[in-house]
């Protein structure tokens, strides 16, 4: 799955959870997505990232936002503009083989 034995292990042992990056192996190596279905808006971004194998720099950078304005969107502390939420529409919206641009984004953001 790209990952080690030992990560594993401590997936199995609940000590750690995949991260949204690192999950598209374990839902193709299991056949499907098991966690259970988004209800908010954070979770259909975390849903898409392990469904695209993206981290959330990787998002921002394709939205064309910096990490920042996006975590803010997300946790509602700024109020998403109507442009901007379409925009977050559209991606999680799409299907995932017109995204595959983002994959050749950075996978961290200056800070």
């Amino acid at each position: 799955m790209g990952v080690s034995t030992a990560t594993v292990v401590h997936w199995e042992a609940d000590k750690t959870r995949p991260i949204a990056a690192q999950f598209r192996p374990v839902a193709e190596f299991l056949g499907y997505d098991p966690t259970p279905e988004p209800t908010t808006l954070l979770g259909r971004l975390e849903a898409k990232r392990r469904a695209l194998g993206v981290t959330f720099d990787q998002v921002a950078a394709h939205l064309g936002w910096d990490r920042g304005s996006l975590t803010r969107y997300l946790d509602g502390t700024w109020r998403i503009p109507a442009n901007r939420m379409a925009a977050l529409e559209l991606l999680l919206s799409a299907k995932n083989s017109d995204l595959t641009d983002i994959h050749h984004l950075p996978r961290r953001l200056r800070r």
